[in-house]
Protein backbone atom coordinates (compact mmCIF):
# COMPACT_ATOMS: atom_id res chain seq x y z
CA UNK A 1 0.00 0.00 0.00
CA UNK A 2 3.27 2.78 1.03
CA UNK A 3 4.80 1.50 -2.69
CA UNK A 4 1.46 2.16 -4.38
CA UNK A 5 1.08 5.36 -2.59
CA UNK A 6 4.74 6.55 -3.31
CA UNK A 7 3.84 5.83 -7.17
CA UNK A 8 1.29 8.27 -7.64
CA UNK A 9 3.15 11.14 -6.02
CA UNK A 10 6.35 10.17 -8.08
CA UNK A 11 3.77 10.80 -10.82
CA UNK A 12 1.82 13.63 -10.08
CA UNK A 13 5.18 15.23 -9.18
CA UNK A 14 6.65 14.68 -13.14
CA UNK A 15 2.92 15.97 -14.29
CA UNK A 16 3.41 19.27 -12.26
CA UNK A 17 7.26 18.97 -13.52
CA UNK A 18 6.05 18.88 -17.17
CA UNK A 19 3.71 21.45 -16.53
CA UNK A 20 5.98 24.03 -15.02
CA UNK A 21 8.29 23.56 -18.25
CA UNK A 22 5.63 24.32 -20.42
CA UNK A 23 4.70 26.80 -18.39
CA UNK A 24 7.76 28.56 -18.31
CA UNK A 25 8.44 27.94 -22.16
CA UNK A 26 4.79 29.50 -23.14
CA UNK A 27 5.39 32.86 -20.49
CA UNK A 28 9.27 33.05 -22.66
CA UNK A 29 7.56 33.11 -25.59
CA UNK A 30 4.92 35.50 -24.28
CA UNK A 31 7.24 37.66 -23.30
CA UNK A 32 9.20 38.08 -26.27
CA UNK A 33 5.99 38.40 -28.19
CA UNK A 34 5.43 41.51 -25.57
CA UNK A 35 8.70 43.09 -26.46
CA UNK A 36 8.76 42.99 -30.32
CA UNK A 37 4.99 44.46 -29.95
CA UNK A 38 7.03 46.90 -27.73
CA UNK A 39 9.49 47.79 -29.91
CA UNK A 40 7.41 47.91 -32.94
CA UNK A 41 5.05 50.04 -31.76
CA UNK A 42 8.43 52.61 -30.84
CA UNK A 43 9.83 52.46 -34.12
CA UNK A 44 6.96 52.53 -36.31
CA UNK A 45 4.64 55.40 -37.47
CA UNK A 46 0.97 55.13 -36.45
CA UNK A 47 -1.30 54.75 -39.63
CA UNK A 48 -3.91 57.27 -39.85
CA UNK A 49 -7.78 56.73 -41.42
CA UNK A 50 -6.88 54.68 -45.49
CA UNK A 51 -9.73 57.41 -46.80
CA UNK A 52 -7.53 60.42 -45.44
CA UNK A 53 -5.65 60.66 -49.50
CA UNK A 54 -7.64 60.30 -52.53
CA UNK A 55 -4.54 61.63 -54.58
CA UNK A 56 -3.55 58.77 -56.79
CA UNK A 57 -4.97 56.37 -59.17
CA UNK A 58 -4.55 52.25 -60.23
CA UNK A 59 -5.76 49.91 -63.06
CA UNK A 60 -4.95 46.57 -63.88
CA UNK A 61 -5.07 44.15 -66.65
CA UNK A 62 -4.09 41.06 -68.36
CA UNK A 63 -2.24 41.58 -71.56
CA UNK A 64 -3.10 37.97 -72.56
CA UNK A 65 -5.64 35.46 -72.14
CA UNK A 66 -4.59 32.46 -73.93
CA UNK A 67 -0.87 31.72 -73.68
CA UNK A 68 0.96 29.03 -74.74
CA UNK A 69 2.96 26.19 -72.23
CA UNK A 70 6.36 27.56 -71.78
CA UNK A 71 5.49 30.85 -73.36
CA UNK A 72 4.64 33.69 -70.80
CA UNK A 73 1.19 35.60 -69.52
CA UNK A 74 1.26 38.87 -68.04
CA UNK A 75 -0.40 41.36 -65.91
CA UNK A 76 0.04 45.22 -66.25
CA UNK A 77 -0.54 47.24 -63.16
CA UNK A 78 -0.27 51.25 -63.25
CA UNK A 79 -0.13 53.49 -60.82
CA UNK A 80 -0.51 57.21 -61.51
CA UNK A 81 0.78 59.97 -57.99
CA UNK A 82 -0.49 63.38 -58.35
CA UNK A 83 1.78 64.62 -55.53
CA UNK A 84 5.50 63.80 -55.22
CA UNK A 85 5.84 60.56 -55.62
CA UNK A 86 8.63 60.10 -53.23
CA UNK A 87 6.20 60.71 -50.63
CA UNK A 88 4.97 56.89 -51.55
CA UNK A 89 6.58 53.80 -50.75
CA UNK A 90 5.26 50.35 -51.74
CA UNK A 91 4.81 47.02 -49.28
CA UNK A 92 6.61 43.72 -51.03
CA UNK A 93 4.39 42.21 -54.01
CA UNK A 94 2.68 39.05 -52.73
CA UNK A 95 3.06 37.01 -55.50
CA UNK A 96 -0.93 36.09 -56.75
CA UNK A 97 -2.23 32.46 -55.68
CA UNK A 98 -2.82 30.81 -59.12
CA UNK A 99 -4.04 27.61 -60.38
CA UNK A 100 -2.05 25.90 -63.30
CA UNK A 101 0.45 29.03 -63.33
CA UNK A 102 3.97 29.69 -62.03
CA UNK A 103 4.82 33.21 -61.01
CA UNK A 104 8.37 34.00 -62.46
CA UNK A 105 8.64 37.42 -61.34
CA UNK A 106 8.07 41.04 -61.65
CA UNK A 107 9.18 43.97 -63.47
CA UNK A 108 9.25 47.44 -62.29
CA UNK A 109 9.31 51.39 -63.98
CA UNK A 110 9.07 54.72 -62.40
CA UNK A 111 8.60 58.08 -64.07
CA UNK A 112 8.46 61.42 -62.39
CA UNK A 113 7.34 64.50 -64.22
CA UNK A 114 7.40 67.98 -63.27
CA UNK A 115 4.43 70.40 -63.69
CA UNK A 116 2.35 73.36 -61.66
CA UNK A 117 4.91 73.08 -58.81
CA UNK A 118 4.09 69.83 -58.12
CA UNK A 119 5.46 66.32 -59.09
CA UNK A 120 3.30 63.58 -60.62
CA UNK A 121 4.90 60.02 -60.58
CA UNK A 122 3.90 57.00 -62.46
CA UNK A 123 4.69 53.38 -61.76
CA UNK A 124 4.19 50.40 -64.03
CA UNK A 125 4.56 46.97 -62.50
CA UNK A 126 4.73 44.00 -65.04
CA UNK A 127 4.02 40.57 -63.08
CA UNK A 128 4.91 37.20 -65.51
CA UNK A 129 3.15 34.23 -65.00
CA UNK A 130 4.21 30.50 -66.91
CA UNK A 131 1.47 28.14 -67.88
CA UNK A 132 2.12 24.34 -66.23
CA UNK A 133 -0.09 22.86 -68.41
CA UNK A 134 -3.10 23.14 -70.90
CA UNK A 135 -6.64 24.35 -69.96
CA UNK A 136 -8.63 26.45 -67.56
CA UNK A 137 -5.76 28.55 -66.05
CA UNK A 138 -6.35 30.87 -62.35
CA UNK A 139 -4.97 34.34 -61.20
CA UNK A 140 -6.91 34.17 -57.97
CA UNK A 141 -7.65 38.34 -56.46
CA UNK A 142 -4.82 39.52 -54.44
CA UNK A 143 -4.05 42.89 -52.23
CA UNK A 144 -1.36 45.26 -52.17
CA UNK A 145 -0.31 48.20 -49.93
CA UNK A 146 0.79 51.21 -50.51
CA UNK A 147 2.05 53.70 -47.63
CA UNK A 148 2.02 57.53 -48.10
CA UNK A 149 4.24 60.36 -46.11
CA UNK A 150 0.82 63.29 -45.38
CA UNK A 151 3.12 66.77 -46.03
CA UNK A 152 6.18 64.71 -45.63
CA UNK A 153 5.86 63.86 -41.94
CA UNK A 154 6.86 60.12 -41.49
CA UNK A 155 5.00 60.13 -38.46
CA UNK A 156 1.79 59.87 -40.09
CA UNK A 157 1.32 57.60 -42.38
CA UNK A 158 -1.84 56.70 -44.58
CA UNK A 159 -2.23 53.14 -45.80
CA UNK A 160 -3.67 51.73 -49.18
CA UNK A 161 -4.84 48.25 -49.68
CA UNK A 162 -5.13 47.82 -53.29
CA UNK A 163 -7.52 45.03 -54.27
CA UNK A 164 -6.95 43.37 -57.92
CA UNK A 165 -9.29 41.40 -59.17
CA UNK A 166 -8.61 37.76 -60.49
CA UNK A 167 -8.41 36.20 -64.35
CA UNK A 168 -9.16 33.61 -65.99
CA UNK A 169 -6.57 31.93 -68.88
CA UNK A 170 -6.66 28.96 -71.21
CA UNK A 171 -3.64 27.51 -71.42
CA UNK A 172 -2.97 26.52 -75.36
CA UNK A 173 -0.68 23.59 -76.26
CA UNK A 174 2.99 23.96 -76.78
CA UNK A 175 4.68 25.72 -79.36
CA UNK A 176 6.10 22.78 -81.56
CA UNK A 177 6.91 21.92 -84.69
CA UNK A 178 8.23 24.49 -87.18
CA UNK A 179 10.05 26.40 -84.20
CA UNK A 180 11.45 22.66 -82.65
CA UNK A 181 12.76 22.31 -85.99
CA UNK A 182 14.07 25.36 -86.74
CA UNK A 183 17.37 24.53 -85.21
CA UNK A 184 18.16 21.22 -88.10
CA UNK A 185 16.50 23.68 -90.28
CA UNK A 186 19.04 26.26 -90.30
CA UNK A 187 21.91 23.84 -89.47
CA UNK A 188 20.93 22.06 -93.41
CA UNK A 189 20.35 25.25 -94.77
CA UNK A 190 23.80 26.57 -93.58
CA UNK A 191 25.45 22.86 -95.37
CA UNK A 192 23.44 23.87 -98.71
CA UNK A 193 24.72 27.66 -98.44
CA UNK A 194 28.62 26.57 -98.00
CA UNK A 195 28.28 24.55 -100.58
CA UNK A 196 26.31 26.55 -103.23
CA UNK A 197 28.99 29.42 -102.57
CA UNK A 198 32.33 26.64 -102.76
CA UNK A 199 30.53 26.00 -106.02
CA UNK A 200 30.20 29.49 -107.57
CA UNK A 201 33.75 30.75 -105.93
CA UNK A 202 34.87 27.45 -108.14
CA UNK A 203 33.11 27.80 -111.25
CA UNK A 204 34.00 31.42 -111.45
CA UNK A 205 37.98 30.19 -110.55
CA UNK A 206 37.95 28.18 -113.63
CA UNK A 207 35.97 30.76 -116.03
CA UNK A 208 38.85 33.12 -115.32
CA UNK A 209 41.77 30.88 -116.39
CA UNK A 210 39.56 29.65 -119.50
CA UNK A 211 39.22 34.13 -120.63
CA UNK A 212 42.93 35.93 -121.72
CA UNK A 213 43.95 38.24 -119.03
CA UNK A 214 43.27 41.70 -120.20
CA UNK A 215 45.78 44.40 -119.84
CA UNK A 216 45.00 47.67 -117.64
CA UNK A 217 43.55 50.73 -119.15
CA UNK A 218 45.96 53.62 -119.38
CA UNK A 219 45.16 56.44 -117.71
CA UNK A 220 43.66 59.21 -119.29
CA UNK A 221 45.77 62.40 -119.08
CA UNK A 222 42.82 64.33 -117.42
CA UNK A 223 42.74 61.55 -114.52
CA UNK A 224 46.72 61.89 -114.30
CA UNK A 225 46.68 65.52 -114.17
CA UNK A 226 43.66 65.78 -111.86
CA UNK A 227 44.96 63.33 -109.17
CA UNK A 228 48.11 64.98 -108.99
CA UNK A 229 46.26 68.37 -108.63
CA UNK A 230 44.65 66.83 -105.92
CA UNK A 231 47.63 65.75 -103.84
CA UNK A 232 48.68 70.00 -103.88
CA UNK A 233 48.00 71.51 -100.98
CA UNK A 234 48.92 75.55 -99.37
CA UNK A 235 48.63 73.13 -95.74
CA UNK A 236 51.49 71.38 -96.84
CA UNK A 237 54.44 72.74 -99.37
CA UNK A 238 55.66 76.84 -99.56
CA UNK A 239 53.78 78.64 -102.40
CA UNK A 240 56.43 78.80 -104.56
CA UNK A 241 56.74 74.79 -104.46
CA UNK A 242 53.15 74.92 -104.99
CA UNK A 243 52.97 76.61 -107.99
CA UNK A 244 56.34 75.22 -109.66
CA UNK A 245 54.45 71.97 -109.14
CA UNK A 246 51.45 72.83 -110.55
CA UNK A 247 53.49 74.22 -113.87
CA UNK A 248 55.01 71.12 -114.14
CA UNK A 249 51.66 69.33 -114.02
CA UNK A 250 49.75 71.99 -116.69
CA UNK A 251 52.64 71.93 -119.00
CA UNK A 252 52.74 67.47 -119.25
CA UNK A 253 48.94 67.59 -119.32
CA UNK A 254 49.06 70.09 -122.19
CA UNK A 255 51.43 68.01 -123.84
CA UNK A 256 49.55 64.62 -123.74
CA UNK A 257 46.51 66.24 -124.49
CA UNK A 258 47.19 68.64 -126.96
CA UNK A 259 50.27 67.55 -128.33
CA UNK A 260 51.79 70.84 -127.92
CA UNK A 261 55.30 70.73 -126.17
CA UNK A 262 54.67 73.49 -123.35
CA UNK A 263 57.29 72.50 -121.10
CA UNK A 264 60.14 75.02 -123.11
CA UNK A 265 57.60 77.38 -123.80
CA UNK A 266 56.72 80.53 -122.39
CA UNK A 267 52.99 81.31 -121.29
CA UNK A 268 52.43 83.29 -123.94
CA UNK A 269 53.03 80.67 -126.59
CA UNK A 270 51.11 77.59 -124.93
CA UNK A 271 48.11 79.55 -125.42
CA UNK A 272 48.62 81.15 -128.91
CA UNK A 273 49.45 76.88 -129.71
CA UNK A 274 46.24 75.97 -127.83
CA UNK A 275 44.21 78.83 -129.66
CA UNK A 276 45.32 77.62 -132.81
CA UNK A 277 44.42 74.20 -131.87
CA UNK A 278 40.82 75.04 -131.04
CA UNK A 279 41.32 75.84 -127.59
CA UNK A 280 38.56 78.46 -126.81
CA UNK A 281 36.20 79.74 -123.94
CA UNK A 282 35.74 79.19 -120.20
CA UNK A 283 38.63 76.49 -120.90
CA UNK A 284 40.97 79.16 -122.09
CA UNK A 285 40.12 81.63 -119.78
CA UNK A 286 41.01 79.18 -117.32
CA UNK A 287 44.28 78.56 -118.23
CA UNK A 288 45.18 81.68 -119.23
CA UNK A 289 44.41 83.04 -115.53
CA UNK A 290 46.49 80.27 -114.05
CA UNK A 291 49.53 80.81 -116.35
CA UNK A 292 49.15 84.96 -115.39
CA UNK A 293 49.18 84.01 -111.81
CA UNK A 294 52.03 81.76 -111.85
CA UNK A 295 54.20 84.12 -113.67
CA UNK A 296 53.38 87.28 -111.42
CA UNK A 297 54.53 85.37 -108.44
CA UNK A 298 57.81 83.98 -110.69
CA UNK A 299 58.75 87.30 -112.37
CA UNK A 300 56.51 90.47 -110.61
CA UNK A 301 57.47 89.21 -107.07
CA UNK A 302 53.87 89.54 -106.16
CA UNK A 303 53.21 87.40 -102.81
CA UNK A 304 50.53 84.99 -102.60
CA UNK A 305 47.88 84.29 -100.55
CA UNK A 306 46.43 81.49 -98.90
CA UNK A 307 43.08 81.60 -100.23
CA UNK A 308 44.61 82.72 -103.99
CA UNK A 309 46.54 79.74 -103.83
CA UNK A 310 43.07 77.37 -103.41
CA UNK A 311 41.36 79.45 -105.77
CA UNK A 312 44.01 79.15 -108.69
CA UNK A 313 44.10 75.12 -107.47
CA UNK A 314 40.54 74.76 -107.92
CA UNK A 315 40.78 77.05 -111.49
CA UNK A 316 43.45 74.23 -112.63
CA UNK A 317 41.09 71.31 -111.38
CA UNK A 318 38.38 72.94 -113.69
CA UNK A 319 40.41 73.49 -116.67
CA UNK A 320 41.89 69.49 -116.65
CA UNK A 321 38.44 68.31 -116.10
CA UNK A 322 37.07 70.06 -119.34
Amino acid sequence: MKLKIKNQISKIHIKNQKFAALLESNARAILSAVLLLHLTLLSTPAFSDTSAVQNFSYSCSLLTDKPAVGDTAAVLINLKFFDNPALWIFDTMPAPTTMGLEFVGSATKTETQTGNNSKIGETIVLLRFSPKREGQLTISPWQWRIFHFQNGDTSVIDTFALSFPGYALTGMPERKGFVGMLPFILFFAGIILVIAVAFAVKKIVKKSKELPMEPPRPSAPEEIAFSALQNLSPLRSRAEDLLDNLSKILRTYINEKFDVPASGMSSAEILSALSERGLSGQRFVLLQQVLKYCDDIRFAEKYPQSDELKEILEQAKNFTKG
